[in-house]
Order: C-alpha cells, then structure tokens, then sequence
C-alpha cells in the first residue's frame, strides 16, 4: 500500500494533555507577572522537545515571544553560550530603551548587538573576576526586564545537562527575580543523567519556591503510541502492534518506526509495480 507520511511538524501531540494543562498554566501565571522556572526531564526520545513546542504555540497564540537554545549535548561549548543565544534573540527582537542604558556594555558580553544601544558607553576597567561576573549576571536580568515592557517572554533552554557550571549559575540568579516579571524559563533535563551542579540548581529552585511546575515525562501508554504511529501515517492496521511493542513507550521510536514501515511499504509497493508488464 501506499502510504503518506504527513511532516513532522504536524504530527499531533498524543498522551501529554495532563503535563500539557500544567505547561499552559504556568504559562499564564507568567503573563500575569507571576513567572517562574519550569523543568521538563525524562529520558532520551520521550517527547521533551515535542512537549515544548507546543507550550511555544500557546506562546505564540497569546502574543508572547519565545526564544529557544540548547546547550551543547557532549559539553565544550563555550561558558554561557545558551544565555548567549537567548539574549542575541531578544536585543534583536526589542526596541532600544529609550535611553543608553548603563547595562548595555555588559550585555553586549553575551549580545554584543547590545552595544549599539550605548554607543558612547566609557570603557570601565576591568575589575575582579567575580564582580565581572555579578555585573554580567545582572545585566542580563536588565535585559529581560527590558523585554517584558514590550511582550511576556517565554525561556527555553533545552538539554540543559549538558550546560556549564555559568549557565546554571545564571539560571538561579534569573529565577530569583522572575516571580515579578512576566517571564517563563524552562529547562529540559535527561534522566537519569550524571551532573551535581544540574542537580543542586534544581535543590536550590525548590528550596526556593521558584519551580513554577516540575515535569518527569514517562512512557507513553500504548494507546498513545498507537495513536502517534496513525499520526504520522496511514500504517496498515496489523503493523500497528509491532510498531507499539518495538517502541516501548517512547515517542522517538514508534515516529522513526513508523516512518520506516511507512517507507518500507512504498519501496515494496515500487519494486513490485516495476515487475507487471
């Protein structure tokens, strides 16, 4: 048979209504200036990524702005580059201030478009590591509160196990100014995962009170992976239980089996056709 594999930005979210709801709802809470951190973890292909995009079509539904980074998945990147790329998306995003702001040189560190609104900036000397780094720290809560004047603002970094030690340093010194402002982080962990700095920054959140919803998504149910696998194509029915058993629960692997069955049955369907005569 022929089938017809739909693009994976279509395929529907199946099984997650529930961490969904809870998604949406700290979501809201953002937007009414109560924001918050938000932690997605579970295991490798269990739907994370998936989970996320659709809390940013809700984003986009409530005229709020999303910016989204990953950190390096085997590490080595460089020091603080999720925040790099999440404040780059922002200064290009927003209005200048009306006024040279004093913290634009220092977010220019992490943006360096951030310089051009204060171009007449003096040069400041360069202090103790540590008061770079408050400065530097602080600068970027600035900037985010800059952005909110203008839209609520939704956070993602994802694969955050694999982030720096700067990175979830930043990340708990944002989180204690989020619950006035109208902004929405949220970090994606893999479980289980070896990292004590990842781990200690999620102690600190709780302790707290800044983890606005705390997710650990599981498999899905079989119902649910068969469900997914109709939606990415039209898989004869007998398939559908091979492909629920072989994936286990797991988003990842019942969409790449499903694609494959799908693909498989056309390659037989062409090979077969190119022996009639």
């Amino acid at each position: 048979s022929d089938l017809a594999v739909r693009p994976r930005r279509l395929i529907r979210l199946v099984g997650r209504g529930v961490e969904l709801d809870l998604l949406r709802q700290a979501w809201d809470a953002a937007r009414e200036g109560y924001g918050g951190v938000a932690l997605v973890a579970g295991q490798a292909g269990i739907g994370k990524t998936r989970l996320v995009a659709e809390l940013i079509e809700r984003v986009d539904a409530t005229e709020g702005f999303a910016a989204c980074a990953a950190a390096p998945e085997l590490g080595g990147g460089a020091p603080l580059s999720p925040w790099a790329e999440l404040c780059g998306e922002l200064v290009r995003s927003c209005p200048a201030p009306s006024s040279p702001p004093a913290w634009a040189a220092d977010v220019a560190r992490l943006a360096p478009a951030a310089a051009a609104w204060a171009p007449d900036a003096a040069v400041r000397a360069w202090s103790s590591p540590e008061l770079e780094r408050a400065r530097l720290f602080e600068a970027t809560c600035e900037l985010i509160a800059h952005a909110v004047t203008r839209t609520p603002l939704l956070l993602v970094i994802e694969d955050v196990h694999g982030a720096d030690r700067s990175t979830l340093d930043l990340t708990a010194y944002l989180a204690r100014r989020l619950r006035s402002l109208p902004a929405l982080v949220v970090i994606s962990r893999r479980e289980p995962c070896d990292n004590a700095d990842l781990d200690a920054l999620v102690r600190g959140l709780r302790a707290r009170g800044s983890l606005a919803v705390e997710l650990t998504l599981g498999p899905l149910s079989d119902d649910a992976v068969a469900a997914l696998v109709h939606a990415v194509g039209s898989a004869p029915a007998e398939r559908v239980p091979e492909i629920v058993a072989a994936a286990e629960g797991s988003p990842l692997l019942a969409v790449e089996a499903a694609r494959d069955r799908a693909r498989g049955d056309r390659k037989s369907t062409r090979l077969n056709s190119s022996h009639i005569t």
